[in-house]
């Protein structure tokens, strides 16, 4: 997405476009988030902007992608500092961890240790869960096809990641 602020954002976020880094698209130089940033970013837009709702498997996909491909780029440390900065910890955390449950984000467990917050109900991680990968009907959850999801019920919780992970990777 093509973003000249972050917007309506109930968070104290500072020293973004500090921090941001110059790249060149075809001929023209932009700002892209620093990557402990732009993980941030998303995790706050699919959490809180979202609640998880309207193509939440794309957006985990998007980190995970992020997370996987930039693994050894991203300072853990700093981006564990700036949740807490930003107070955006409890966000953060919920979204690493669906990423790695879901997608095989590889997320270190020291992060999430660190991030989890104390109060942390696991019916939390169920909710989120639910909203995204299933939606209601009637009386009961029932796996969705939203559109542009195809085989969404093959993420369903109770396959293995091999075979979650086969669908992504097939697509």
């Amino acid at each position: 997405d093509i973003h000249w602020t972050i917007p309506d954002s109930p968070f104290t976020i500072a020293g973004l476009w500090e921090r941001a880094k110059t790249i060149k698209m075809d001929t023209t130089d932009v700002l892209v988030l620093s990557l402990e940033d732009l993980l941030l970013h998303l995790s706050l837009h699919t959490s809180v902007h979202h609640k998880f709702n309207y193509h939440g498997l794309k957006q985990l996909y998007d980190i995970a992608i992020t997370i996987n491909r930039y693994f050894n780029e991203i300072d853990w440390d700093q981006l564990r500092l700036r949740a807490y900065e930003w107070r955006t910890e409890k966000y953060l955390y919920l979204t690493l961890r669906l990423s790695q449950e879901i997608l095989g984000a590889k997320v270190p467990e020291r992060i999430l240790s660190a991030l989890k917050p104390e109060a942390f109900s696991e019916k939390i991680l169920l909710e989120a869960q639910r909203r995204i990968l299933f939606q209601k009907a009637g009386k009961s959850d029932k796996k969705a096809s939203f559109e542009g999801i195809p085989h969404l019920d093959k993420f369903h919780p109770d396959n293995n990641l091999l075979k979650r992970m086969s669908v992504v990777f097939k697509r």
